[in-house]
């Protein structure tokens, strides 16, 4: 059953991990997709600008650009060049187009109000695609980011006649659909991340509920073999406590037979019975599970109830603030508040000492919070993972149940248990158990 439990919750997680590699890989493929998308389109349009503003370049006269000098800008010649800039930039939708010389400073510009030597442009000037150009290359066109916009730049080399690099054009195209196409990358993006964080989220609730369920499943799978084995234990109870009062009776007689003779064995005999006697009770409570009578008790009184016949000088009690009533059965209380204490005063050695301490957890959980706390040599982590395992003990005559039964009374009684020890240092057990009234805690 406990492999069955296995293979189902491995199933589950296995389902949750392939949706989120799956959600992840999607995300990454369409992000990778718009990305070489971008890339491809971006070398397309790359191609077309250069083309273009080269094809400008053959429609001016390098010697004509060198008769261009400041305070020109009414001429004739720079008129008709503005004016093939004008035309070159409407019909294709251009940002910008200008010519500069190879200082960098405008020669003819697209717009009427300008100077020739100004250093004013639209865009931001990119030097070194700028030097290239007055080189005599053709550089890579540059995108550059304006604003929300995005536009491509491209320089391309002027020559004269004796093929000389004289001025440069440099051609600013818009990308208005790298815009919308950011946009697009953005949110898809930002959906991917959206989804998958939505996907995490669920699958942790679905994790965490799945736990739930195995964790109700395999207790009520217990139940059912704790019902099994109660049925078997009351009905074979009777014939082991027969046999056992019939051999205790007899010890007995013997002992008064033959009291004159000084022989161990006639107490060893009725205490080992005694020992039996003990073991099937215990094993008959934790296979019955009996009813509990649980109402509200004050903490304190029953905690001191508890002590004051023990009259032991390493225990101290400590009751820490304001204490509300707790809902416990007052006998299944008292019968696991002995048993720690017990395997507390067994732990410690002659200088040892054993607190209970009790308080209130915190106004809003409305539960108390009883530690039983010890210096004695404590348990090591191998054991501490067993130690509320049915028929589990480190004592020679234990039989394995006592913390069993706390566990089982404490969950009856609707609070918890654990337990923190550290080997050759102590042991601290803390029991949570809800109060009476949660409403009445918080006008405390």
């Amino acid at each position: 059953m406990k492999l069955n439990f296995v293979l189902k919750r491995k199933t589950i997680y296995w389902i949750i991990g392939v949706g989120l590699i799956v959600i992840s890989l999607l995300n990454f493929l369409s992000w990778f997709f718009l990305k070489s998308m971008k890339k491809e389109i971006t070398h397309e349009l790359k191609q077309q600008i250069i083309h273009l503003a080269r094809m400008s370049t053959e429609l001016i006269n390098g010697n004509d650009l060198e008769k261009i000098m400041p305070g020109m800008e009414n001429a004739t010649l720079v008129r008709i060049y503005q004016q093939l800039l004008y035309d070159i930039k409407i019909n294709n939708d251009l940002e910008n187009i200008v010519i500069l010389d190879l200082t960098g400073r405008l020669l003819v510009d697209n717009r009427i109000d300008y100077h020739i030597g100004d250093t004013l442009f639209t865009l931001p000037l990119n030097k070194n695609k700028f030097r290239s150009a007055s080189l005599g290359e053709t550089p890579d066109p540059i995108m550059i980011k304006s604003g929300n916009q995005y536009f491509l730049s491209a320089y391309i080399p002027i020559n004269n006649d004796l093929d000389e690099t004289i001025a440069v054009l440099v051609v600013d195209a818009p990308l208005n659909f790298f815009t919308t196409l950011r946009k697009f990358e953005l949110g898809t993006l930002y959906i991917g991340i959206s989804g998958l964080s939505i996907l995490i989220f669920f699958s942790f609730i679905i994790v965490t509920a799945t736990r739930q369920l195995f964790k109700v499943e395999a207790r009520m799978k217990e139940q059912e073999k704790l019902v099994q084995l109660g049925q078997m234990a009351a009905s074979v109870a009777h014939e082991i406590r027969n046999p056992l009062s019939i051999m205790k009776g007899t010890a007995e007689v013997l002992q008064k037979k033959y009291h004159s003779t000084q022989d161990e064995i006639f107490s060893f005999i009725p205490e080992e019975i005694d020992r039996l006697n003990r073991l099937v009770e215990n094993f008959l409570q934790f296979a019955r599970q009996r009813e509990l009578d649980i109402r509200p008790h004050d903490i304190k009184q029953l905690i001191e109830d508890i002590a004051r016949p023990i009259q032991n000088e390493k225990l101290s009690i400590q009751f820490n603030g304001y204490l509300p009533k707790v809902k416990v059965d007052a006998d299944a209380f008292r019968q696991i508040l002995l048993n720690l204490l017990n395997n507390a005063f067994d732990a410690i050695n002659h200088d040892g000492k054993v607190i209970i301490s009790v308080s209130l957890k915190n106004k809003k959980s409305g539960e108390v919070v009883i530690e039983v706390s010890d210096n004695g040599k404590g348990i090591s982590k191998e054991n501490l993972a067993k130690i509320f395992d049915p028929f589990f003990s480190t004592k020679a005559k234990g039989s394995g149940l006592g913390l069993a039964i706390c566990k089982q009374l404490v969950e009856l009684q609707r609070g918890s248990i654990k337990v923190n020890s550290t080997l050759g240092k102590g042991t601290k057990v803390s029991i949570t158990l809800p109060t009476e009234n949660k409403t009445l805690l918080k006008r405390k």
